[in-house]
């Protein structure tokens, strides 16, 4: 956590207008600062605790289950990389959005279907409306996750921008030849 030299020296660097502050204004900015800070600690500890209890009583209920289940895979690189960039987006709003109109292009998909399939004698016909709504949903479910790809890619070129700016500080202290 910064000291309040260096919260008031990021302060006056991020808003030049800030220097005209007094110092009960600053002490006030930095008593907010600072509970802030301490409410996500305690909710990202919270959280942390509540997923290791969930994941104590899972493995309790499921050693007590026949012998056919299997254990959970680990977390590999790219799963880690995209729970946490799906915990920190930006567009976590558009995301649900476009959840729920795919799911609903998805229902509105089968129900043409379904119609079309009742109104028609032949089978022929028939099958080929199934195949044609089936090719529609397939159609929705691979565009809904190609859509959610690219509102990856933009969490993800964040994400690195923001390692990027971390990360000359630590090249600064190496010698250069």
């Amino acid at each position: 956590m910064k000291t309040f030299e260096e919260f008031v020296a990021s302060r006056e660097q991020m808003d030049p207008s800030a220097r005209k502050m007094t110092e009960h204004q600053w002490e006030q900015a930095y008593a907010a600062y600072r509970s802030s800070r301490e409410r996500v600690r305690k909710s990202s500890s919270s959280t942390e605790s509540k997923r290791e209890s969930g994941q104590s009583k899972r493995k309790k209920s499921s050693s007590t289950h026949s012998r056919g289940t299997r254990p959970t895979p680990p977390v590999t690189g790219a799963i880690a990389l995209r729970q946490q960039v799906r915990a920190q987006s930006a567009y976590s709003d558009f995301r649900v959005m476009v959840d729920l109109l795919a799911w609903v292009v998805i229902g509105v998909i089968i129900v043409n279907a379904l119609l079309k399939m009742s109104m028609m004698v032949s089978v022929y016909v028939t099958m080929s409306a199934l195949l044609e709504g089936a090719l529609g949903v397939l159609v929705a479910f691979v565009s809904k996750h190609l859509i959610q790809v690219v509102i990856d890619i933009a969490d993800i070129a964040l994400l690195e921008r923001q390692k990027d700016h971390k990360s000359p500080s630590v090249k600064s202290d190496e010698p250069e030849s």
